[in-house]
């Protein structure tokens, strides 16, 4: 076969992989009011700026090569604000973005080198669970799913490199645990994270509960403390992303980038004797007197819904993050 027809064929797949599971699936994803896999990490991602990896991959069961593009999980390298990262996005158009074989495999390979290059791994979660006809066995579960060497790595996580996870959808299955692992967890209004949907739940124990009774944003900001912070939408999660990982550094071997001081911050300092009340059985808003610390004024507040009795957030002084 002449090299120009390879070059053909290779570019028809590549093109099947970006169709995703086709446009009727990207239309309900859109009806929903969510972006799809491939929008969410163009929008996250410095223009121009993806490479994408096993965007052949599909599944090994026979027959279902065709419906499984990119096996349900978009992965690859990028850059946010000019740094370089990984990004996992789950396909929820591709059978509901569950995890799989070749999946697993995928993420516990890709995760792997971004530990050894010292990237900062990004999550974009939603999913429907495990894809059972890939996993019904313990033999497949063992030596093809998460218990294999390729995939293992994918369900740890080794505090090498910042890890963020933002559940954008329903997450059940491998991004619910993977926002167990992750260093900083977002969950975007109207998402929700649980181990199982509310349809097994149902059949397990008969009682019917909504995905957002389950597991949506106010049980994990509230009552369970996994999410780190709140979006509002999918372009304030993207924000929250960004501002993250300027605090941080792109891996364990690095200093925190350090940022110039705003003018405006001696200022401020000076305004906490207006906010500190003379008596000590008065209340004030510690909030307020950190705003007169850190520099510019700017913090990012961790965990702001849970346990509010004590602040944590991260910020700068003299330019250098502090926690």
């Amino acid at each position: 076969m002449p090299f120009e027809e390879l070059i053909e064929a290779l570019q028809r797949e590549k093109e099947k992989a970006r169709a995703q599971g086709g446009q009727d699936k990207i239309k309900k994803q859109h009806e929903k009011g969510r972006l799809t896999a491939r929008e969410r990490i163009g929008r996250l991602l410095d223009d121009g700026s993806f490479l994408e990896l096993g965007a052949l991959c599909v599944s090994d069961i026979p027959g279902m090569a065709e419906k499984t593009p990119a096996d349900g999980l978009v992965i690859g390298y990028g850059a946010v604000n000019g740094r370089r990262v990984g990004v996992f996005a789950n396909d929820f158009t591709v059978l509901a973005g569950s995890s799989a074989t070749i999946n697993n495999k995928k993420m516990g390979i890709f995760k792997q080198q971004l530990y050894a290059y010292g990237f900062p791994l990004i999550w974009l979660g939603e999913a429907g669970g495990q894809r059972i006809p890939d996993l019904q066995d313990a033999g497949r579960m063992l030596f093809h799913g998460v218990g294999s060497d390729a995939a293992r790595p994918g369900y740890s996580h080794f505090r090498q490199v910042p890890y963020v996870m933002a559940a954008m959808g329903d997450c059940h299955g491998v991004p619910d645990w993977q926002a167990c692992l992750a260093d900083f967890t977002i969950v975007v209004k109207g998402a929700s994270i649980s181990v199982s949907g509310p349809r097994a739940l149902g059949k397990a124990i008969g009682q019917q509960h909504s995905a957002e009774e389950m597991g949506g944003w106010q049980v994990h900001a509230q009552v369970t403390g996994m999410a780190d912070q709140v979006a509002e939408n999918a372009e304030d999660c993207f924000r929250l992303i960004k501002t993250y990982l300027d605090f941080m550094p792109s891996n364990a071997q690095e200093l925190p980038p350090k940022r110039p001081v705003p003018g405006c911050s001696d200022a401020r300092i000076q305004k906490i004797l207006d906010i500190l009340p003379e008596k000590r059985t008065r209340a004030y808003d510690m909030h307020k007197i950190l705003a007169c610390i850190v520099d510019g004024g700017q913090y990012l507040e961790i965990k702001p819904l849970f346990g509010k009795m004590l602040i944590t957030a991260l910020a700068r002084v003299g330019g250098e993050t502090v926690g």
